[in-house]
């Protein structure tokens, strides 16, 4: 983290107004010091004008961070809001020196180490799925996720017991925190992040014939054990390098999520996609997490402004995920690919694989029910048209802003996020 007298602009900033009252400031403009005490916090909910205030005496501050795409691809508006809302409501005193195209660290796997040794000061792409000795909390997390199922509504419920058991599980924060990382989301709200998704050179592949052990992109320790249950071979690639491998012929196919697989292009080199919204993978959670150093070194009303905009990220997280999977749906059609299920005998080995990847009876049984109970809460937030919204062809028909996930974002700060908010 960099404090400087007068920052520089953010990159590319994309003005964004947020349409749910929570995100847009629903109660009155609070003041920092009589409501909150010393530390110059504001109430969660303040408005724009209150947290412009609330900055006036505040330093400049430059947080390093790097985006994996390249400047201008569609994908970077999952996270120029975010960046725009922060540096908007903070007056301009929070800025971003963004580089894009991983250019400040080349390597996906090691946004933990950048991050801890001064790098980044905020990364939205760490990886703990690759390091699951180092974050074995994480690592079971992770291996819980299928629970939410595929499809739309699965992805939302997924990504809600994912915020769910990591704000209310010690350990796992604890576990970023000996790494030199703030936790303030376990995993990208992507959509579709759950839904089987693999992805190959040519049909016959798609096709995963039982004779044949194809070699498939995966990473995590769970989506190598779906891997094998579909007979196939997995190897562990980062996401952002399985377009090189699938181009040498290194692999035959890769297992991404979608939203991956739209941000790798990876419809170029592997357009025979197996897209099952009745199966799910495990996820391999891609956290956003801050720097603990530069956390510490942050007044309150600036950790504050950064967890409250992330109703923001999240927002812009689905809406460009699914906006872009609608796209690829197109671009799979005139690249002159096939999109296909598992079949049923795939599926319940998939299933299968899924009981074989507990050790702990309890934790199964604890996130089974939470998931139960995330999908009902999930399911009541929705309005008609995004439970209905089906996963395949169909979905070219999304267009962006056309399904309102206000509610979603509310349910998911009030039932979990709030119990986290920094507050000293």
């Amino acid at each position: 983290m960099k404090l400087h007298r007068s920052a520089r602009p953010l990159v590319a900033l994309v003005a964004l107004a947020v349409g749910t009252g929570m995100m847009a400031g629903c109660s009155a403009a609070g003041t920092s010091e009589d409501e909150e005490g010393s530390q110059g916090g504001l109430p969660f909910g303040a408005d724009k004008a209150a947290y412009i205030a609330a900055f006036e005496d505040v330093e400049p501050v430059v947080l390093e961070m790097q985006i994996a795409a390249a400047l201008g691809h569609p994908f970077n508006e999952v996270y120029l809001p975010y960046l725009d809302r922060v540096t908007e409501w903070s007056g301009g005193k929070i800025t971003f020196d963004i580089a894009y195209a991983s250019a400040r660290v080349p390597v996906q796997t090691e946004m933990d180490d950048a991050l801890a040794d001064g790098r980044l000061d905020l990364s939205f792409s760490v990886l703990p799925s690759t390091e699951p000795d180092l974050y074995p909390e994480s690592d079971a997390l992770a291996t819980g996720s299928y629970l939410g199922g595929g499809g739309l509504v699965g992805s939302l419920v997924t990504n809600a017991l994912l915020v769910d058991e990591s704000v209310n599980n010690d350990a796992l924060r604890s576990e970023f925190e000996d790494a030199g990382m703030h936790l303030l989301l376990p995993n990208t709200p992507a959509l579709l992040t759950s839904t089987v998704v693999i992805a190959c050179r040519d049909a016959e592949s798609a096709d995963l014939p039982d004779e044949a052990s194809l070699l498939v992109a995966v990473s995590g320790r769970a989506r190598q054990s779906e891997a094998e249950a579909l007979g196939m071979t997995p190897v562990s690639i980062p996401w952002n390098e399985q377009f090189e491998g699938l181009q040498r012929g290194v692999i035959s196919c890769a297992a991404p999520s979608l939203a991956g697989y739209t941000a790798g292009g990876l419809v170029e080199v592997a357009p025979h996609v197996i897209i099952d919204a009745r199966a799910a993978f495990a996820v391999q959670p891609s956290a956003f997490a801050v720097s603990q150093d530069t956390w510490d070194a942050l007044p309150l009303v600036a950790k504050q402004l950064l967890f409250d905009s992330m109703g923001v990220y999240i927002e812009a997280a689905i809406d460009v995920g699914l906006t872009n999977s609608a796209s690829v749906i197109t671009d799979i059609e005139d690249a002159d690919g096939s999109i296909s299920e598992l079949s049923a005998s795939k599926r319940e080995a998939l299933a299968d694989a899924h009981e074989r990847l507990w050790s702990d009876d309890a934790t199964r049984e604890r996130l089974t029910e939470s998931a139960g109970r995330w999908r009902d809460l999930v399911e009541s937030s929705l309005d008609e048209d995004a439970l209905e919204l089906s996963v395949g062809p169909a979905l070219r028909d999304y267009t962006s802003g056309s399904i309102d996930f206000s509610a979603y974002i509310d349910l998911l700060y009030q039932e979990v996020l709030l119990d986290s908010r920094p507050d000293a």
